[in-house]
């Protein structure tokens, strides 16, 4: 089966058949949507932490800001003294959050209660660290960061004689992925102890005399890091390859660090593509990562890999399914991995009995689900489709019904008509079927002949989806 080509009806002349009141969807108003992002649950399962950004195209800048969703109470709060800078941000002890934010020389740890009034200042690193990231451990008495390193040598210190040159020399890959030139820094990662709620003293890298970055350049982040339950470990997951190497080959392993002894070890070197993703059961029992099979591959099918702790054994969940992984979580009683895949061209969610080894789909229909998390028998997970960015939704695992939580854009699209997405399959030249989005204009009439868009965008590595893009935006083009 082939997914990938989308054919976009879109009509120049639209104005004409769209109801007065109706505006035309521009690329000014594009820019104007709010983007919901970075949802969790607070530690007594009562709230959702999400933030949502806005743009400013004139004075070229965004600003973020945070909210809680009560699910008690099905309502929306903003958290008072949120910064356009804010990073990060997470739940920390007793229902209260952390998040990163400059100030002045230096970047600053914050926790703050949902109610905002009482910033308490965690720990402060200064801007020359370049902290990214922060992820505490289960019992919060470590926290772990993403650290800017100096572990190579600038232009001026190669080549002396040229002192005010702005230049940049490579004789070797990996020069530049995606829109990020490599450098003389690598982004490593540092463990810090805390005691009150507050640093405990000076980090620690935990790569300390290595080239390498902690995660994977230029989209890895710490969703590829985790602690051991007891705190002991912890296990990231990297490519340390040099540079020519780097650059062609995909097999990153997970590497254990153990705390108090300080020595690292690779635990994936059996596994030759992307080990991403590790995640340890909520008691500890088991180790689960996402895995390719194949070196040089990176469109390879992703799957989730087990292991048991006690034994030592691997099993590899998910190998006679015809599914490619994005992402998963454990059941609290570790007798399922829920999990993100793509069928049909959209983003959905399942379940993997371990014991009986059979997976079901719990959700259906013309959207992606884009993250999510478990609440008990629920998911909070966000969601978004050709026609809608994200939003918040309560989803029951039973029948995979969802209830919206929120609605971050619906004054801003309300006053436009809304197109219409349909599916359909078309039989190959060579016989196989594939499937096709059409996106019809507003108030489109089937008597009327349209001028007619096609958008073929390649993969493998995924197909055309029910994404909501801001660069190749599909509702835009079916309303001009």
């Amino acid at each position: 089966m082939r997914i990938g080509l989308i054919s976009l009806m879109a009509c120049c002349l639209t104005m004409f058949f769209v109801n007065s009141q109706q505006e035309i969807f521009s690329p000014e108003d594009l820019w104007k949507l709010n983007r919901l992002s970075g949802t969790s649950i607070s530690p007594d399962e009562t709230m959702v932490l999400y933030q949502v950004t806005s743009y400013d195209v004139n004075k070229n800048a965004g600003k973020t800001s945070l909210y809680v969703y009560n699910l008690e109470h099905n309502n929306s709060a903003k958290i008072n003294g949120t910064h356009s800078t804010m990073r990060g941000a997470k739940w920390f002890g007793d229902n209260r959050i952390a998040y990163l934010n400059s100030h002045g020389e230096f970047d600053v740890m914050y926790s703050v209660s949902i109610s905002g009034d009482d910033p308490i200042e965690m720990a402060r690193f200064p801007k020359s660290s370049g902290v990214q990231d922060f992820k505490f451990s289960p019992n919060e008495n470590y926290f772990i960061t993403l650290q800017k390193v100096k572990t190579g040598n600038t232009i001026h210190e190669k080549y002396d004689d040229v002192p005010s040159t702005s230049a940049l020399v490579y004789d070797e890959l990996m020069f530049r992925h995606w829109d990020t030139y490599r450098d003389e820094f690598s982004n490593q990662l540092f463990l810090y102890t805390l005691k009150e709620g507050k640093v405990g003293g000076e980090g620690k890298n935990i790569q300390q005399g290595e080239v390498y970055h902690g995660v994977m350049p230029p989209f890895g982040g710490l969703e590829d890091v985790t602690f051991t339950s007891d705190e002991e470990k912890v296990v990231y997951a990297t490519k340390k390859m040099d540079n020519d190497q780097f650059a062609v080959s995909t097999n990153s392993d997970l590497f254990e660090y153990h705390i108090l002894e300080g020595t690292t070890k690779n635990i994936s070197k059996a596994y030759l593509g992307y080990d991403t993703h590790p995640s340890f059961s909520p008691n500890g029992k088991y180790l689960a990562w996402l895995s390719m099979a194949r070196d040089g591959f990176e469109a390879d099918k992703n799957d989730i890999i087990l292991r048991d702790l006690e034994t030592g054994t691997d099993a590899n969940l998910t190998k006679d399914i015809d599914l490619t992984i994005s992402a998963f979580h454990w059941s609290e009683d570790e007798k399922k991995v829920y999990f993100l895949a793509m069928i049909h061209a959209t983003h959905q969610l399942f379940e993997f009995d371990i014991k009986k080894g059979k997976h079901s789909q719990l959700t259906d229909g013309i959207f992606n689900y884009s993250d999510f998390s478990v609440l008990g028998k629920e998911f909070i997970a966000t969601r978004q489709s050709m026609l809608v960015p994200n939003d918040l939704y309560r989803v029951k695992m039973k029948n995979g019904e969802a209830e919206q939580l929120t609605e971050v854009n619906e004054d801003l699209l309300d006053k436009f008509g809304k197109p219409t997405v349909e599916k359909r399959w078309i039989t190959t030249s060579d016989n196989k079927k594939m499937l096709t989005w059409v996106i019809l204009p507003p108030n489109f009439d089937e008597s009327k002949k349209y001028p007619s868009l096609l958008y073929c965008q390649g993969g493998p590595q995924s197909a055309v989806s029910q994404f909501f893009s801001y660069r190749w935006n599909f509702r835009l083009m079916a309303e001009q």
